[in-house]
């Protein structure tokens, strides 16, 4: 995460060699407040419409997905 420019970077790792299936992002109360689809291997997420709070991003690639928490202060 990019606090200068309120980005995500995803790039293709080992644990998603695929493209991203799917990206999302979801506030704490469960709603999908992101969602991208079909992207490529290495790929940039726009955080400037979030409000500050704690957010848990949810990528997946083939048979692989991968969760992380997010917090935007």
């Amino acid at each position: 995460f990019d606090p200068t420019t309120r980005q995500i970077r995803f790039i293709n790792n080992t644990l998603i060699p695929e493209t991203f299936a799917s990206i999302q992002i979801f506030n704490l109360q469960g709603q999908q407040v992101i969602h991208l689809q079909n992207q490529d291997t290495s790929t940039n997420v726009q955080t400037d419409r979030l409000t500050k709070g704690i957010y848990i991003i949810r990528a997946v690639g083939g048979n692989n997905e991968y969760s992380q928490k997010l917090i935007i202060l």
